[in-house]
């Protein structure tokens, strides 16, 4: 009996120590507050696009237990609207446990500027006949406007039949470099009338030449220089003191056709019959100085005028009515701006030449001022160009597409 009990004993203080030792090797649980950043560390962000924040996640572990964590974000605000590095902090906090990390972003211009050519890409010159540098244009997204900084590599020898090209280049504060081309080609062209391109017979590209508000003392200049051409033109006249010029106009195969007496907006709109008051009056001028009755007319401001809007639906009523009277009435499609912003003969007919080679249409009806003398100066250059490049020139008739703007009062 007693090494029965004697062997219980040693069994339970073995079984003892076996359970002790049992305890003693069990792991602890590990616990861990990680955190990672989603996307790159490092980033860079075109100045002025947006910055879009796509932050980091957090999460704490104690053994297989995992739990998200909130994550903060702190440091440096980025601001594409300013150049530089920025360093972006995330923070994570779980009981007495702390993780940061950080991404850096940097806010860089590495976009080319914007360059334009002003006039056209391609020029075709006569022998001879002075290039006159229509220019260039170049915007940047951080410095602005660069055109005083674009240079030009390249030369016309206007001599020497060749085709030429130039080079506009410009360079912004960050080195980014843009640049254009424009080609300009010089030929020996034949100005006598036999080798002349036809003019009077539509080639499916048209120009209709028409001049407001003369005569004036540069309208002798500008007939000079359409007979030069042999081109024929559209005279929207007013009563001046060089009325006389009417009958030259006349004379010379000139379209004379009606714009005002007066060009006073508050007299000439007062009321429809103040309106044909003054248009029977113009075109009883045109009468007594050509011996022609003139049916056409642009009204002063064009039928799209807003100086007449004192007068509610004056210009509804008057386009209805000049038509029902037998008369034809034509707007512009191409403003040659020489009345506002065009104040240069170069000014003049880049807005003109432009505007023709972005025509949708199969003709121009050109708007200029025969009382601006620099407008007349751009003639000759406009003719030439038209010319050489196949236009036709013709003064407006009863076969001309009656354009109209559209009616805002």
């Amino acid at each position: 009996m007693k090494r029965i009990l004697l062997g219980i004993l040693i069994i339970a203080i073995v079984a003892a120590g076996f359970g002790g030792f049992l305890l003693a090797s069990q792991p602890e649980e590990t616990e861990e507050l990680h955190m990672r950043i989603r996307s790159d560390r490092e980033i860079f962000v075109e100045y002025n696009r947006p910055y879009v924040e796509v932050g980091a996640y957090a999460e704490f572990q104690k053994g297989e237990d995992i739990q998200p964590v909130p994550v903060q974000i702190g440091g440096d605000t980025v601001d594409t609207g300013k150049l530089g590095t920025y360093l972006v902090e995330y923070t994570a906090v779980y009981e007495d446990y702390t993780v940061t990390d950080y991404r850096k972003v940097h806010v860089v211009d590495t976009e080319q500027p914007e360059v334009q050519l002003l006039g056209a890409q391609y020029y075709i010159l006569n022998v001879d006949q002075p290039y006159v540098e229509p220019g260039c244009t170049a915007t940047d997204n951080y410095d602005g406007d660069l055109s005083a900084k674009i240079s030009i590599s390249g030369e016309v020898d206007i001599h020497t039949p060749g085709e030429y090209d130039l080079t506009y280049t410009v360079t912004d504060s960050y080195n980014n470099t843009a640049s254009i081309q424009r080609i300009v080609r010089v030929e020996e062209w034949d100005f006598s009338q036999a080798d002349r391109p036809v003019v009077g017979e539509p080639n499916g590209k048209v120009i209709y030449l028409t001049f407001d508000d003369g005569p004036s003392k540069h309208t002798n200049r500008l007939l000079d220089v359409l007979k030069k051409y042999d081109v024929k033109a559209t005279f929207f006249v007013v009563k001046t003191e060089f009325s006389d010029i009417i009958k030259r106009i006349a004379a010379e195969g000139h379209t004379v056709a009606m714009h005002t007496t007066s060009h006073v907006y508050k007299k000439v709109y007062a009321s429809e019959e103040a309106y044909f008051k003054d248009l029977h009056s113009i075109q009883k001028l045109i009468k007594d100085l050509t011996g022609q009755e003139s049916k056409f007319l642009r009204f002063p401001g064009g039928s799209s005028n807003k100086a007449s809007s004192f007068n509610p639906g004056i210009m509804t009523r008057l386009t209805k009515l000049v038509e029902e009277k037998g008369f034809r009435y034509f707007d512009w499609t191409i403003d040659s701006k020489d009345t506002g912003g065009a104040k240069t003969p170069l000014a003049v007919c880049q807005n003109v030449i432009s505007g023709i080679l972005n025509e949708k249409r199969e003709y121009s009806i050109v708007l200029q001022h025969d009382i601006k003398g620099y407008s007349v100066d751009a003639v000759e250059a406009i003719i030439r160009w038209g010319l050489e490049n196949g236009y036709t020139f013709l003064p407006i008739d009863e076969n001309t597409p009656q354009y109209h703007h559209t009616v805002r009062n």
